[in-house]
C-alpha cells in the first residue's frame, strides 16, 4: 500500500472528457482513491496528436464536481478576461463548497475580489492548509 503524497493528473480534452458525466464517473472512483491533490489541466503546449484544449472557464465548472477533494485547475495562462468579481458572501460560499488553491484564487479573482479574500483571510474568515505542497483555502 502506498503511503506517499498521492496526486492525480487529469488532462482534459475537448470532445474526449470534457463532459459533466466524465467528470461524475472519475469523481465516483476519486472519492474511493482518497488522493491527496486532484490537478485538474487541458492542453497548454502543441500536441502530437490532432486534439484541442477546453476553456479555463471549463475547466473550474468541470472541477465543481469534484466535492470534498481537492482540486487545483492548473494552467499557464493567465487572462484579466475571465476574472471574476465576487462579494463577500460569495467568496465565502464558494470557499466553503470547493477549497481552492491560493494560487487559482488570485488568477481568478479581479483586483476588488482579491482585496477581499485577504481582508477575510487576515480576519480569519478564511482559513489556509497545506495539501500535497500546495496551500489550500477554505472556508
Amino acid at each position: 500500500e502506498y503511503r506517499g503524497t498521492l496526486v492525480i493528473e487529469i488532462l482534459i480534452v475537448k470532445g474526449i472528457n470534457d463532459t459533466q458525466e466524465e467528470m461524475e464517473l472519475l469523481y465516483k472512483v476519486l472519492k474511493e482513491i482518497k488522493p491527496d491533490r486532484i490537478d485538474l489541466g487541458t492542453i497548454d503546449r502543441p500536441p502530437a496528436y490532432r486534439v484541442f484544449p477546453v476553456s479555463y472557464e471549463k475547466l473550474y465548472e468541470l472541477s465543481k464536481v469534484f466535492k470534498g477533494l481537492n482540486v487545483m485547475v492548473v494552467g499557464r495562462k493567465e487572462n484579466e478576461n475571465r476574472k471574476y468579481k465576487l462579494g463577500k458572501e460569495e467568496i465565502i460560499r464558494t470557499l466553503r463548497i470547493r477549497p481552492m488553491p491560493e494560487n487559482d484564487i488570485l488568477s481568478l479573482f479581479d483586483r476588488e475580489t482579491t482585496r477581499i479574500y485577504k481582508s477575510l483571510l487576515k480576519e480569519g474568515i478564511l482559513k489556509e492548509k497545506e495539501i500535497a505542497n500546495v496551500k489550500f483555502i477554505y472556508a
